[in-house]
């Protein structure tokens, strides 16, 4: 059983997790998801009673795959089905439960939010950061704002006199977010990271302002408000992290607006600039409210459309601007469990065999094998989409095998 949770544990390594010390089999375990800290719940995964199979996770990227132990034999069609279908289970109990924290975290933000009372203008925070409130509250010495998705209150987010910030335990964050004035009669409508950074613009430009409270939230939140506003402007207010490796702030802001048709605002900090400052608070208080406003400005009149109703192409991005290439990011997307049924059934006991002796997922030896097939039937068979003539089309088959060093991409 040890060495079926060790199995287990490498998967999910190789899937950008770090898996927790101990796992227990039959129970759901949840742990820090992919590049989140100390305190995050996003990581999850559940081995099965009997050691031999599991599923995994990351709420906070939608990664949901699943894990099977070395077998000496194949399964039977029989056997295969019935994996299957625990790992069909496993997986609606973990979002069952993931749901029901949700919803009791938001029954829960939505109580203290009532009995919380205005925040002070003169709360540490505010001061330091010279903003105002903007509808914050105050919540046990804490200034406390909303997550909201539309009208309903998700979560919330907790921030102290020295400036530490949490969630509350259990909320969903991903596409929620904080507003700061309205976008009744506005020309734009900006997005930033953090709530100090969202209240200097708003008090600068005073355009209205979407906190999406970190950079992996930009897009979900533009995406949202979008939909919500497909004829307003919005311009994504980039942290620039130039000192971490790969500036995420700046990376996910230029993805998030590429997104949408948006633009992307970034602080302009000159030659002079202090080690310590990213973001638009910071370039206020360095270099001024004009430099804010014009870093805003300039974004307005950049060369990235705004989004344009009926538009089908993507939108097109002056390569003045485009930015240097970015290091590849240490986690991968999640992939979609492979589905057996997708292959000939001559083929499908061999790829099981391959996968199981091999212990390689089972996409790695299915795309080699069609690849294969493809080759070898070359220009025998082609197509003819019209009926009345005779153009044919010989299709080709592509096939590329994507993962981490060591995961068996070459049985």
């Amino acid at each position: 059983m040890q060495n079926n949770s060790n199995e287990l544990r490498n998967a999910m390594r190789a899937a950008g997790l770090t898996p927790p010390d101990a796992i227990e089999p039959g129970t759901l375990h949840r742990f820090p998801g992919i590049d989140k800290g100390k305190g995050n719940e996003a990581g999850w995964c559940k081995m099965f009673a009997d050691g031999l199979g599991g599923v995994y996770g990351d709420w906070s990227n939608d990664l949901n795959a699943s894990w099977q132990a070395a077998r000496s034999t194949p399964f039977t069609p029989a056997e295969r089905e019935a994996f299957n279908r625990r790992i069909a289970e496993a997986k609606d109990s973990a979002e069952a439960e993931q749901k029901q924290r949700h919803s009791e975290a938001a029954n829960k933000a939505a109580s203290i939010w009532q009995t919380a009372a205005p925040a002070p203008s003169d709360h540490a925070y505010l001061v330091r950061k010279s903003i105002k409130p903007h509808g914050a509250k105050l919540y046990q010495g804490a200034l406390v704002i909303t997550v909201k998705v539309g009208a309903a209150i998700h979560s919330l987010q907790f921030i102290s006199e020295d400036g530490e910030k949490r969630f509350l335990s259990g909320g969903a964050i991903a596409g929620g977010y904080f507003s700061i004035g309205t976008t009744k009669g506005a020309a734009v409508l900006c997005i930033a990271e953090g709530f100090a950074t969202g209240a200097t613009i708003h008090e600068l430009t005073g355009y209205p302002v979407a906190v999406a409270f970190n950079a992996g939230n930009l897009a979900a939140v533009a995406i949202a408000l979008r939909a919500k506003l497909p004829d307003m402007q919005i311009v994504i207010c980039a942290d620039d992290d130039f000192l971490t490796a790969g500036n995420p702030g700046f990376q996910k802001a230029t993805l998030a607006a590429m997104a949408i048709g948006g633009r992307v605002a970034i602080p302009d900090f000159g030659e002079a600039r202090p080690e310590n400052v990213s973001d638009f608070n910071d370039l206020a208080k360095h270099c001024g409210a004009e430099a804010v406003r014009e870093a805003i400005a300039a974004a307005i009149a950049g060369d990235i459309p705004i989004h344009q109703p009926g538009k089908e192409s993507p939108p097109k991005v002056d390569i003045a601007v485009w930015p240097e290439p970015l290091p590849l990011p240490a986690s991968l997307p999640a992939v979609q469990a492979f589905d057996f049924d997708l292959l000939p059934d001559s083929l499908r006991p061999w790829i099981e065999d391959i996968a199981e002796r091999v212990q390689c997922p089972p996409d790695f030896p299915a795309v080699g094998s069609m690849i294969a097939l493809a080759a070898v039937v070359g220009r025998k068979i082609g197509i003819r989409p019209k009926r009345q003539d005779d153009w044919t089309e010989v299709p080709n088959l592509w096939g590329a095998v994507v993962g981490r060093p060591g995961v068996m991409k070459s049985p």
